[in-house]
């Protein structure tokens, strides 16, 4: 970009110089000559300027589009810090809300599958003793009745039924 900027304004200068000598010229021949060449300089004056519009254009679709990415990242960062790994049977991970998560918000787990993905998909209970992610169809096995079962806040998905 920075070529074509030293291009354009080179372009523009040799167009004033030209036309500065233009009321020097005796000869109307002369005259015409040098219009004529400003006038072939300004073409390619124009033609580099909608060069730079185009570059400069394509800059803030790139800043715009990074400046999305970043604000994404960032908020996935804040949902990171509300979560933790927790197992909830023998070998069996899941992102369950930290006890610091606002009281408003019921306990939940997250798929370890999607949460990689950058996905918050809230595993669902289903009719055997098992657990499912509807987006990814990961299946979380909960046979283990015996197991450390704190880690979910003494969770029971069938209270309110």
């Amino acid at each position: 970009m920075i070529a074509e900027i030293s291009s354009f304004i080179s372009s523009a200068k040799t167009a004033y110089d030209i036309a500065k000598g233009i009321s020097t010229l005796k000869s109307d021949v002369g005259r015409n000559e040098s219009i004529s060449k400003i006038l072939e300089i300004l073409l390619s004056v124009q033609t580099q300027a909608l060069s730079v519009n185009e570059i400069a254009q394509k800059l803030q679709e790139e800043k715009y589009e990074i400046t999305q990415k970043l604000m994404k990242f960032e908020k996935w960062s804040e949902t990171e810090t509300q979560y933790e790994l927790k197992e909830i049977a023998s070998g069996v991970f899941v992102y369950a809300c930290k006890k610091t998560n606002p009281p408003s918000e019921p306990m939940h787990w997250l798929c370890t599958n999607c949460w990689k993905d950058r996905m918050k998909s809230i595993i669902q209970k289903t009719l055997s003793d098992s657990y499912a992610c509807p987006k990814c169809k990961t299946i979380y096995p909960f046979l283990d009745r015996g197991g450390d079962v704190s880690s979910i806040q003494d969770y029971n998905p069938f209270q309110y039924i």
